[in-house]
């Protein structure tokens, strides 16, 4: 070994030092050799309990010197690996320390208190887009059909709804994912297919409305909004 290479100064390692480690290849090795300087005489010193480590334990660590340590153990002791998370149709497999679910699944009972609350989270904007892609292609091709101006699209109406909060524009409740894409002036009455002329609304308002502008509907509706 040349001359230049320099080893780890705990006296249980043997690493190589890299980069910019000067006297300790890991803050372990450190610790672990400032309790051994300081131990007394005829004390003994706990050794990590995983089978390929032998640094000293320190502060507050009972029985593992790091969480890396202790996951190594527990694959040496299963050697099958960690199990499958335990949400029924998910093939991933459990993270340490993830109460039975993979790491995905835990980190959306951590965020949410559900382990399935992301997977919910997804369906419902899938199936935004999908009622977005519905009524957008619904409108343009009626207003094509009928041979007025304007043309929406998905954004539009995800900004629109983004404005309104999520309510109704005419009464305020909140839709909850239930909603109908409104023409503030209908196609009857020679209203625009843009996204100045469109809203949303709730069944109720939506169905009260009818051909009225919103205007009309708004002046003659016991609907406070």
């Amino acid at each position: 070994m040349s001359d230049h290479v320099k080893i780890c100064q705990y006296v249980r390692c043997s690493n190589i030092l890299t980069g910019k480690q000067e006297k300790w290849c890991f803050k372990q090795c450190a610790k672990s050799q400032k309790k051994r300087d300081k131990r007394k005489p005829g004390e003994s010193l706990e050794i990590c309990a995983n089978a390929q480590c032998n640094n000293h334990l320190t502060g507050r660590q009972r029985k593992y010197c790091s969480k890396r340590c202790n996951a190594h153990q527990w694959l040496l002791d299963n050697p099958r690996g960690y199990p499958k998370c335990g949400i029924r149709w998910c093939e991933r497999d459990t993270s340490h320390g993830g109460f039975g679910y993979c790491t995905r699944h835990y980190d959306s009972l951590r965020k949410h208190g559900n382990p399935l609350q992301v997977e919910i989270n997804e369906i419902l904007v899938e199936t935004r887009n999908r009622l977005f892609e519905n009524r957008v292609k619904g409108a343009n091709a009626r207003a094509r059909k009928l041979g007025l101006p304007g043309r929406i699209t998905e954004s539009d109406l995800e900004e629109i709804l983004h404005t309104l909060k999520g309510r109704c524009f005419y009464c305020g409740v909140d839709l909850k994912g239930v909603f109908e894409t409104d023409h503030m002036t209908p196609f009857c009455r020679g209203g625009a297919n843009d996204k100045d002329n469109i809203t949303f609304a709730c069944q109720r308002c939506h169905r009260d409305k009818g051909t009225k502008t919103a205007e009309e509907f708004l002046a003659t509706s016991s609907i406070l909004r």
